[in-house]
């Protein structure tokens, strides 16, 4: 295999310009005409007739989709491809892979494998300029890696295709008479390009120092930038966590108020519901209180009754008693039943006496105990008068249930006591004094 994969492929780089790992048809007709519109290496010119370049299409395109693979075009170069034209054509060639080989002096690719612009002068001496790559096959001028082929491929492009005059042509020929001269040439326009690619890759590397130095201070400065943000960030999050300490202070003391409120209103609904007890109570004792004065009153009215009665009796006695003095006059026998009459007088009399002692005592008790009941009644009246239904509100809220429920006890203590008391007063005038219900009973019979 003359053609090596290395420079077809050069070749399908500097064509690819779009990097996209193909080429169109179109393209590579159109620079296939531009390339050969020239005399051949033997001084025939190449056939770039239309069913010449049909068949070379067919080859490079056997899908015939318009698009040529690296692949198709390794395979259409690396094996001799024979123009199909007219038999009497004498200009009918053959396209040899040699024409692809670094190794011909000849070869249109050297554009490709040097990198250097061509001219031809005015006395035939081939003459080029160099480029800013010389990419020939010295391994110290060549650069390695992806970067080499790019820039390989950057110089082809610029230097693809060219036009040589016939003078350059035929220099490579034995009988040129500037074939003796071009050896020297290349030699002192290699070492030329060696300076000059010495010389800009000291400027690439003072450019990728440089570049490297811009990002080392645009890092350097990113990382002051982050830093600052930081802070920054960091002195909002310490004040956003003092505003949220701050406004959970205020709706753990707003809880606090409103729990307070509502246990407020909890404890003065509890308090109106013992004040509402309470006066229900107050009212019952009241009512007690007044069965208990009528009740006096009515043993009142009976005692004055009696009172009367007994009065009477012993006015009728004494009536009685002066009769049967007037009746006696001066017997014995009447004297007898007059002292004993007298004596049964005296006594009632002094029975009576005794009864109104008493009565006058009971009566006496009587309206102590009704002055008292009805002083009694008429501070409770002045205080539940005067006391509004905020001060008993505030009287209950000052107190406890405890205290509330001893303060009911002692009035209920008290009522008993005063029931007890008048209670024991009227047993004790009726077990004294039973003759009185006698008395009061003999008129109904």
């Amino acid at each position: 295999m003359d053609v090596s994969d290395e420079s077809l492929e050069l070749v399908f780089g500097a064509l690819d310009t779009e990097n996209k790992g193909f080429i169109t048809v179109d393209q590579f007709v159109s620079t296939f005409r531009e390339f050969y519109d020239g005399p051949a290496q033997h001084g025939r010119k190449v056939s770039t007739s239309r069913s010449a370049i049909e068949n070379l299409v067919h080859v490079l395109d056997p899908e015939n989709d318009g698009i040529i693979h690296f692949e198709d075009f390794k395979k259409a170069f690396q094996s001799p491809i024979e123009f199909s034209g007219h038999p009497d054509d004498p200009n009918i060639t053959h396209v040899d892979s040699n024409m692809f080989s670094p190794s011909s002096a000849t070869n249109r690719s050297t554009c490709f494998s040097d990198g250097l612009e061509n001219k031809t002068d005015d006395s035939g001496v081939h003459t080029h300029e160099p480029s800013i790559y010389d990419c020939d096959n010295d391994s110290a001028l060549s650069v390695d890696g992806v970067q080499s082929s790019r820039l390989q491929r950057d110089d082809i492009r610029r230097s693809w295709p060219k036009h040589r005059g016939p003078a350059f042509m035929n220099a490579d020929l034995p009988e040129s008479p500037a074939s003796a001269s071009r050896s020297d040439i290349l030699m002192d326009d290699m070492e030329t390009n060696l300076e000059l690619m010495r010389d800009q890759i000291q400027r690439m590397e003072e450019r990728v120092e440089g570049i490297h130095s811009t990002h080392q201070s645009e890092k350097e400065s990113r990382i002051d930038r982050l830093r600052e943000e930081n802070a920054r960030i960091t002195a909002q999050v310490t004040v956003l966590e003092e505003r949220l300490k701050e406004a959970e202070a205020r709706a753990q003391r707003s809880v606090e108020a409103e729990r307070n409120h509502l246990q407020g209103i909890i404890d003065l609904k509890r308090n109106t519901e013992a004040l509402a007890d309470a006066q229900d109570q107050l009212r019952a004792l009241q009512q007690e209180k007044e069965s208990v004065e009528k009740k006096h009153q009515r043993d009142i009215e009976i005692l004055r009754k009696d009172r009367d009665h007994a009065v009477q009796v012993l006015e009728e006695l004494n009536g009685s008693s002066e009769r049967r003095r007037s009746r006696l006059g001066s017997t014995c026998t009447s004297m007898s039943g007059g002292s004993e009459a007298l004596a049964r007088y005296q006594e009632s009399q002094e029975i009576v006496r005794r009864l109104i002692q008493e009565n006058k005592e009971l009566r006496k008790q009587l309206e102590d105990a009704r002055d008292e009941m009805f002083a009694m009644s008429l501070e409770e009246g002045r205080t539940l008068a005067n006391i509004s239904e905020k001060a008993w509100s505030k009287e209950i809220d000052n107190c406890t249930k405890e205290e509330v429920v001893e303060m009911w006890t002692r009035e209920k203590h008290a009522n008993e006591q005063l029931r007890n008391y008048i209670d024991s007063l009227i047993t004790r005038i009726i077990e004294r004094h039973p003759s009185l219900l006698e008395v009061a009973a003999a008129p109904a019979r």
